[in-house]
């Protein structure tokens, strides 16, 4: 699938309106200072754009985490907001949210190199792709990641560069990362974890 101009333009758009995590990763690169990042948060909100309540999106995370662990055979525990790891440290997870955009693609994740990093530190490491209007999410190896940063959009800032995941539904009825780059899909469908299966 190419990227049109007006397609670059809308996701420099949606680079400035990450949802929640992605704003608290930018904020708070060193801790979870969860008013501060709220401010910035309000800010944004004033501007136009509609943000996810911190209650709701944390509620999706723990279902989806409570799933991804019951999924991989251990307890996951929490390190910061998006970022988990059973207690040897050697599987690894960070999850990422998104609500349902009207649009061609309808979810829309930022990718942090913090979050490759920490991934990074372990064996058994996964990007989890979380939906809040689904009851499935998506595991996805570190390797399968790496294996496909060179095909995504990125974003740049003053502190660091993002890369851009975007989700479409495919024709079978299941879901894909766009590869602007490659000009090709990743289908998701060997890594959909059920949800609901988690309680």
């Amino acid at each position: 699938m190419e990227y049109t101009r007006l397609d670059n333009m809308i996701d420099v758009m949606f680079a400035t309106a990450t949802d929640v995590e992605a704003v608290i990763a930018e904020a708070n690169a060193d801790a979870d200072r969860a008013e501060e990042s709220a401010t910035k948060i309000e800010t944004k909100v004033k501007s136009g754009w509609e943000f996810t309540d911190f209650a709701v999106l944390d509620s999706k995370r723990s279902e989806i985490i409570d799933a991804v662990s019951k999924n991989i055979g251990t307890k996951l525990i929490k390190k910061r907001r998006a970022l988990f790891w059973e207690t040897a440290h050697e599987k690894r997870v960070a999850c990422s949210i998104s609500k349902r955009y009207t649009r061609a693609y309808p979810y829309w994740y930022a990718f942090h190199p913090e979050w490759n990093e920490f991934l990074q530190g372990g064996t058994d490491s996964y990007f989890v792709l979380g939906c809040m209007d689904l009851d499935v999410a998506f595991a996805i190896p570190l390797k399968t990641i790496a294996a496909n940063l060179d095909a995504l959009n990125t974003t740049t800032t003053s502190k660091k560069t993002y890369w851009h995941i975007h989700l479409a539904e495919t024709d079978a009825g299941g879901y894909a990362i766009l590869l602007p780059h490659y000009g090709k899909q990743l289908p998701l469908d060997e890594f959909q974890i059920s949800i609901k299966a988690a309680g």
